[in-house]
């Protein structure tokens, strides 16, 4: 009623000024109708509850002051306003033009907006005519120096319009350039006009990664309608559980391959991913042979991510075989380990058990079922993922136990068949 743009106790004398009748009212500047909270054209003793209801609602505009929108409104219905926060970083790409459209933008001409942990930015996103803009953010990760320590980012969005907004894969992480992505998003959302929406990504080791905004739609948002945008990048540090594992204190056989590094290439025993298949054998029960103290880790080949493969061989009999087995591992990523079998070679082997072992959670005395047939079977050591454990990463493997279990006449029908091959699996 004091044309402040907002409705407090201060309006009460207002309004009861205003039930005197449009004649009496003393405020030429603000006008009188602005008492007629129930929207019947007239101010009456039946506002009184509407204007009760009201008090304490504001609405925002552009300039930070509130805004009212006339008779029987609330602020609920104001029109979507992002404001740009104190302290904000503006875009720099005036609206309408295409300054950090990022990998969108011709090879060799690219360009980003950079955003730094802790950092909000105000910007613009048209979308008119069946074009919209799309803005690119550049964020540098510096390296904690603890292969295990990575920062998460946490980035918080609101816009004027319905948002599309993301993480751009990486097929490194954190290697910098437009052909490392893989053109999908790892983290990814979409939100209605003036919704908060929010991501927190994984824990990122030091490097460069991208993120990606645009309007939903390719239309209705021209620039000087409803375009403006907030997004806030904050970051925290996370270290992931690592367990040393030193020697056994057992007799035990050490794998015996140097630490891999960029651009290795195993000859050791990479088993029929080497050129010649190469393998380490491996024992069963209470000797040195079933002992293994290895080493694994991921690295670069030809600037693409790679990882050291263990191949260990058991001689089996041609029968079924059970096997009671513990691997424990110093990385702070996941371990796979595969059983694969073969009668014959490389050139025909199959999957017959396959776990994945994370850090500080080791497999202790796992007993398989009893696998398929198999002349040799092949315990396989990896990282699960292409990236994230150093090399020189230690690993305890130690096959405690290997029992025939092939069938005898006795042998319930189909039991032969528990464990059928799988396919499909990419080491």
């Amino acid at each position: 009623m004091d044309c402040d743009g907002d409705i407090d106790f201060n309006d009460i004398n207002y309004f009861v000024q205003a039930l005197s009748g449009e004649a009496a009212w003393p405020y030429p500047d603000c006008p009188w109708l602005n008492g007629d909270c129930d929207g019947d054209e007239t101010v009456t003793f039946d506002d009184i509850s509407p204007f009760v209801a009201l008090i304490g609602t504001t609405c925002r505009s552009r300039t930070s002051e509130p805004v009212w929108l006339g008779p029987d409104t609330t602020c609920d219905m104001c029109p979507c306003v992002v404001l740009c926060p104190d302290g904000a970083t503006p875009e720099p790409e005036p609206c309408g033009e295409d300054m950090n459209g990022g990998c969108n933008m011709p090879a060799g001409s690219e360009s980003f907006t950079p955003v730094s942990p802790g950092e909000s930015l105000c910007g613009t996103c048209w979308a008119d005519a069946g074009a919209r803009d799309m803005d690119w953010f550049v964020v540098e990760v510096p390296d904690s120096g603890d292969p295990c320590t990575g920062l998460q980012l946490t980035v918080e969005v609101e816009a004027e319009f319905p948002l599309h907004c993301g993480r751009l894969e990486q097929i490194v992480p954190g290697l910098p350039g437009c052909g490392n992505l893989t053109g999908q998003f790892v983290d990814e959302r979409v939100a209605e006009a003036c919704t908060p929406t929010s991501f927190t990504t994984t824990s990122l080791p030091g490097g460069t990664y991208y993120l990606w905004l645009s309007a939903f739609a390719y239309d209705g948002h021209p620039c000087g309608s409803e375009v403006d945008y907030v997004i806030t990048v904050t970051g925290t540090w996370h270290t992931e559980p690592s367990c040393p594992v030193p020697p056994p204190s057992q007799p035990y056989t050490p794998e015996g391959e140097p630490d891999c590094g960029d651009d290795y290439i195993d000859t050791f025993n990479g088993g029929c991913l080497s050129n010649p298949p190469t393998f380490s054998d491996i024992g069963c029960g209470d000797v040195a042979e079933a002992l293994i103290y290895g080493r694994t880790g991921t690295y670069l080949a030809s600037g693409f991510p790679a990882k050291d493969r263990d191949w260990y061989r058991f001689v089996g009999n041609g029968g079924s075989t059970r096997f009671t087995f513990t691997l424990e591992h110093a990385a702070c990523a996941p371990l796979e380990l595969l059983i694969l079998a073969t009668m014959d070679g490389c050139p025909s082997y199959w999957i017959v058990d396959s776990y994945v072992v994370e850090g500080c959670q080791p497999l202790c005395s796992v007993t398989t079922n009893c696998l398929s047939a198999a002349a040799e079977y092949w315990f396989y050591v990896s990282p699960l993922n292409d990236t994230g454990i150093p090399c020189g990463t230690a690993y305890v493997l130690q096959i405690e136990a290997c029992e025939d279990c092939s069938c005898t006449v006795d042998c319930p029908p189909g039991k032969a068949d528990e464990n059928e091959p799988r396919v499909g699996h990419r080491l």
